[in-house]
């Protein structure tokens, strides 16, 4: 899709055309590694042994920092069989060691990455998520989240722009107990979602509130959340009012903050950028399994491609949720209601 046709689509479908040249995660990368001396860059044969074309984002950014910074660069295979070795002797001199992996390698090198966890090694992973196809991002096959939250002690976090990839990534090399995974879907370069802060400048397994509404909230993480600003968006236009949480981690989770919520609402719609099975919304719903919270529902929504978001869809799956709870509650007082029309 060229440029031009991208200004004229329709405003509730969210651009999905990526240029690599002024990816966010490259520029953020480069940035790091001027900034930060201790980083030590350690790519998968994904990265090394592929030529970087302008659909291998993963490739590109190993042959430009082998070419920046040759001595920073550390190829580990094609299975990441050297992953725990080399990443505990670049600890023991001081390093931090950065891997930057895609979709392919994490199904290659389970044992590797659970073998990291077990050691608690502190190190930062990058996970490139979906399938590249020239310049548009789409969906792997296998559900990349669905896989890391198999691994208890791995923190996995999920940037929803540049500004949060840049807070990330410096999160997680602050971070000196296990490794954390970040989860990046590409997006351009300076791309900033315009959205309300109700809370502090969060950090590892801290979310924050978007918006504050009465009917329902909403749950998004990382990707799924510019979708999220513009569902409350269109069900605000429809007279509805829903509250929107950045979730930013799928572990660790907020649990203070997504327990508030929950008591408050008593029903949650999760949005993420991939399959359900395995993904953000059963971690959310395991949650509250845990802490046998009966009352609270939990409705699940997967994206798919970004070009197939379609915001007015979505919209009326939250007003059908909507309704289908009203009627299930009928004229039922909430409980803190009761209690106080009892005393």
């Amino acid at each position: 899709m060229s440029r031009n046709a991208n200004k004229q689509t329709v405003p509730r479908k969210l651009p999905h055309v990526i240029t690599y040249e002024g990816d966010g995660l490259r520029h953020c990368l480069f940035d790091l590694l001027k900034s930060n001396r201790n980083v030590m860059f350690l790519a998968s044969g994904q990265a090394t042994h592929n030529f970087p074309t302008p659909g291998n984002l993963l490739a590109q950014i190993a042959w430009e920092v082998g070419n920046k910074y040759p001595p920073r660069l550390f190829g580990l295979g094609e299975f990441l069989q050297d992953l725990v070795p080399t990443s505990i002797n670049l600890i023991a001199q001081g390093y931090h060691p950065l891997v930057i992996m895609n979709t392919t390698d994490l199904a290659r090198n389970y044992a590797g990455l659970s073998a990291a966890c077990a050691a608690n090694l502190p190190i930062t992973c990058v996970l490139i998520a979906g399938k590249e196809n020239g310049q548009t991002w789409q969906p792997a096959a296998v559900n990349e989240l669905s896989v890391l939250l198999t691994l208890p002690s791995l923190n996995i976090g999920e940037p929803s722009d540049t500004i949060e990839l840049r807070q990330m990534l410096k999160t997680a090399l602050s971070h000196e107990e296990g490794p954390t995974v970040i989860r990046y879907i590409p997006f351009e370069f300076g791309k900033a979602i315009v959205k309300p802060n109700l809370g502090p400048i969060p950090g590892l397994g801290k979310g924050h509130m978007l918006r504050q509404g009465k009917e329902v909230a909403l749950v998004a993480l990382g990707d799924s959340v510019q979708v999220g600003l513009h569902i409350v968006e269109e069900l605000e236009k429809q007279g509805h009012d829903a509250a929107l949480l950045e979730a930013r981690w799928a572990r660790p989770l907020d649990e203070p903050l997504l327990n508030a919520v929950a008591h408050h609402f008593r029903r949650l719609i999760t949005l993420e950028r991939g399959e359900l099975n395995g993904g953000f919304g059963t971690a959310i719903l395991e949650h509250f399994e845990r802490r046998n919270e009966q009352e609270i529902v939990v409705h699940r929504v997967g994206l798919g491609s970004r070009e197939s978001d379609d915001v007015l869809a979505l919209c009326s799956e939250v007003i059908r949720f909507i309704d289908v709870y009203n009627e299930k509650q009928g004229f039922q007082l909430p409980v803190v209601l009761k209690r106080k029309f009892s005393s």
